[in-house]
């Protein structure tokens, strides 16, 4: 918990033009510098061998869509489709100021630092209590990297989700790409 506070204390006070921020800016530039990468029995030191590197390895991990052969009748594994027609409704301004107004002033979105935390403190409390537990912890980003997008869209539909909810997806996940930072200079894009 002390260290959580003092991240935040960081984030109030530490972060300005000063002498201590500037310090802890060099010290964290030096200790993210990439000056070899081994891949199978080569090893890489130039910038240009490591960046292909990487951009093989993400392109091998996100691979390439197949197409499928068959689906999944969600109707005969007793799953029915909802009525989700009402997430096609326009949203109001009204709504999404009153959303804003919910959120936490001095918070931004749980980072997996925080989840870790969480994890561990779970992870005591079910020791605790001494008896037979199972915690299991998805690491959602590799999810993320292996999910095959028309399959999910596939299912979005069974489930009753529209068109235009289905578009809205589509249209995240098929324009988003990434950029790995490889010592301060970003790589090629990687289309998902």
């Amino acid at each position: 918990m002390a260290r959580l506070r003092s991240r935040i204390s960081w984030l109030k006070d530490g972060d300005a033009n000063t002498r201590l921020f500037h310090m802890h800016a060099r010290h964290r530039k030096r200790k993210n510098f990439i000056g070899k990468l081994i891949t199978g029995e080569r090893i890489c030191t130039s910038h240009e061998d490591k960046a292909a590197v990487i951009d093989d390895f993400y392109e091998n991990l996100l691979g390439t869509c197949t197409v499928r052969e068959h689906t999944i009748n969600l109707a005969d594994l007793g799953i029915n489709a909802q009525d989700m027609s009402e997430l096609e409704l326009p949203f109001t301004e009204d709504e999404v100021w009153r959303t804003i107004q919910q959120l936490p002033s001095d918070k931004g979105p749980r980072a997996r630092r925080d989840n870790f935390m969480l994890v561990q403190q779970t992870a005591r409390y079910l020791h605790q209590q001494k008896q037979p537990r199972i915690l299991l912890k998805l690491d959602i980003l590799k999810a993320f990297d292996s999910v095959s997008w028309p399959f999910l869209l596939e299912i979005l539909q069974q489930l009753g989700f529209g068109q235009i909810w289905r578009d809205i997806i589509s249209g995240l996940l098929f324009s988003s790409s990434t950029q790995v930072l490889l010592n301060g200079i970003p790589g090629d894009n990687i289309a998902h």
